[in-house]
């Protein structure tokens, strides 16, 4: 799927066990953007995921997620069960960035802004858990 607005929609998109590429795509006001469960391969690439209630959601999930900003929404990225790869993304001003349901280990993104110093947090090499990471 390349060059698609989703907007509007109670989930914009939901892969099962489904493989391919979604690029190029906007996902915008829906409850959840993208649900992506089960074995899949599918590798989400240079999206723009704003103003849903749930950005992205991964379910027992091998997908990637890369190069794709993920912004504005209540939960920017959701994460159960998931075993793929988050990684050159831009994850910010989302009511919570990101929830794991277990330890994450996530490859270099730009994660908001540290409140303390106002200074940029990036991942990588850093061990994310389930709490509210921003």
């Amino acid at each position: 799927m390349k060059g698609v607005l989703l907007s509007g929609a109670q989930t914009g998109l939901t892969l099962r066990d489904a493989a391919g590429v979604i690029e190029n795509v906007s996902v915008t006001d829906n409850e959840i953007g993208i649900h992506i469960s089960g074995l899949s391969g599918v590798v989400v690439r240079n999206c723009w995921v704003a103003g849903n209630k749930t950005g992205i959601a991964l379910v027992g999930a091998d997908a990637k997620i890369v190069q794709s900003t993920i912004a504005r929404n209540g939960t920017g990225l959701s994460l159960k069960g998931f075993f793929g790869e988050v990684s050159e993304n831009v994850i910010i001003d989302n009511e919570q960035n990101i929830f794991s349901d277990f330890p994450l280990k996530l490859d270099p993104n730009y994660i908001g802004q540290s409140q303390e110093f106002g200074m940029p947090r990036y991942a990588g090499s850093q061990w994310l858990g389930n709490s509210r990471n921003r």
